[in-house]
């Protein structure tokens, strides 16, 4: 069967395309994809995690999940999608025991395969878009990190430099004390000379 091309359009926002049910199908989507700004739904994440101190994504099946209900995929009036066939599959082992079972409760709820498809498509889709979308906020993350990296390392050099020249002062006031030492010590003794003198 033939699939419609992936992602049409990147842009500031993107749109899911809705695809039309074939002809002859007694299905449709309940409601038409709905666009959602990919800035909005990294946003949304970011805020998320910044609560939790957690990287930039996470491969769990809650981030997932978030990632398709605010991209607002299309669904349909007999309530199927790819998602349930995860369950199914986990009945059989064989794959073409799965294969069958699947075929026949797709049929016994009058399920088109075209429609679990094209859901399987529009998942697919939203996933690569999110992916895009976090490249380039990672892209940008780098440069603003790269640079907040070379301020903290100039200040390491300069703290680096000023311990050096603390260290230095503290040896050479030392060194000073200890010569002061030694003139005090011929000073005295030349007092202690004069004082001798005295009749």
């Amino acid at each position: 069967m033939k699939l419609m091309n992936p992602i049409r359009k990147f842009g500031e926002k993107i749109r899911l395309i809705r695809i039309d049910p074939q002809p002859g199908s007694n299905t449709s989507p309940s409601e038409p994809t709905k666009s959602i700004t990919l800035e909005e739904l990294t946003h949304t994440l970011d805020e998320a995690r910044k609560k939790e101190n957690s990287p930039i994504v996470s491969a769990t099946a809650k981030e997932f999940a978030q990632i398709f209900e605010m991209m607002k995929l299309a669904t349909y009036k007999h309530g199927w999608n790819v998602e349930k066939l995860g369950v199914l599959q986990q009945t059989q082992k064989d794959l073409e025991d799965m294969k069958n079972a699947i075929g026949e409760i797709l049929r016994a709820n009058d399920v088109p395969a075209e429609d679990i498809i094209r859901d399987a498509r529009d998942r697919m889709q939203a996933l690569d878009a999110f992916e895009l979308e976090i490249k380039k906020k990672l892209e940008a993350l780098r440069a603003v990190r790269q640079k907040e990296v070379e301020g903290y390392e100039l200040e390491i050099q300069y703290c680096k430099e000023h311990v050096r020249h603390l260290k230095l002062m503290q040896s050479e006031d030392e060194a000073a004390l200890e010569e002061w030492k030694k003139k005090k010590t011929e000073k005295v003794k030349e007092i202690q000379r004069l004082v001798s003198l005295i009749p």
